[in-house]
């Protein structure tokens, strides 16, 4: 029970906070759920998805990012009776390719580092030259990972099939009472988003609480920790491994002290 008496906030969506809370849980802690996101179809964009379903069977690649670009690009399909047809995907993270596993969907490339940087490096620049890509993404997508792949002579599109957007039943009540009596020991973020929509949410006032708080921040990797950051705000814990168990390991290690974990 090496989380005993630890308070954990999780901003993930529901639906995706599923592991991090069992594995808070079985730790001893206590997992409490403020998500701040929320994620709608890109329905105003509708034409432009049809457009590139239709040919679908022109691309050498699909890149999905996230569980929710395969849950709004297989939506669409089904919505349209479309067949996926035989092309390669690549999925980032464990979670991504577990949600295309469920849906019987094969996986050709899954990098090691659950990043952009780790997918571009997992292929080479000759299987990149000339190759066609399609990246179902949200409005809220970096370039990153598009500027990588057309630098190494790859032909990318990016699609928007569905929008991130600040959770509009976030509990700010319960989430300011928490913070102000001390009651949260830290804040996990999956995302950049995640901690934006956050501090959207909470106005210069959250703002100045989460500085002021005894509270350590908890970031799944350098970019969401970059955003912390811009914020005036000291992110605490980093996982080696950006998943969940990973995350859970790391505030681990940061309680029992491991100065490797201590951002």
């Amino acid at each position: 029970m090496k989380l005993k008496n630890k308070t954990i906030v999780i901003t993930r969506q529901p639906e995706q906070a599923r592991t991090l809370t069992q594995l808070i849980e079985k730790e001893g802690g206590k997992a409490v759920l403020f998500p701040t996101i929320a994620t709608v179809a890109a329905d105003e964009n509708i034409a432009g998805q049809e457009r590139v379903i239709a040919r679908l069977e022109q691309f050498d690649w699909l890149i999905f990012t996230s569980e929710n670009a395969v849950k709004f690009f297989l939506k669409r399909l089904q919505d349209g009776a479309i067949q996926l047809p035989a092309i390669k995907i690549a999925a980032v993270g464990s979670r991504t390719a577990e949600t295309l596993e469920k849906e019987g969907i094969p996986i050709h490339l899954i990098p090691d580092d659950f990043s952009a940087k780790g997918l571009i490096d997992a292929f080479t620049t000759s299987e990149l030259r000339g190759t066609k890509i399609l990246i179902p993404s949200s409005n809220l997508a970096r370039e990153e990972l598009q500027t990588g792949l057309k630098l190494h002579g790859a032909q990318v599109e990016t699609v928007i099939f569905y929008k991130t957007v600040p959770n509009p039943n976030f509990d700010h009540k319960a989430f300011r009472s928490l913070l102000l009596n001390k009651q949260i020991d830290v804040i996990t973020f999956f995302s950049p988003s995640a901690f934006n929509f956050l501090v959207e949410i909470l106005c210069l006032e959250g703002l100045n609480l989460l500085q002021t708080s005894e509270t350590r921040l908890a970031a799944i990797g350098q970019t969401t920790a970059r955003a912390i950051n811009m914020q005036g705000l000291k992110v605490h814990i980093i996982p080696k491994i950006s998943t969940s168990k990973g995350m859970v390991e790391a505030i681990i290690n940061y309680y029992e002290g491991k100065e490797d974990e201590r951002k």
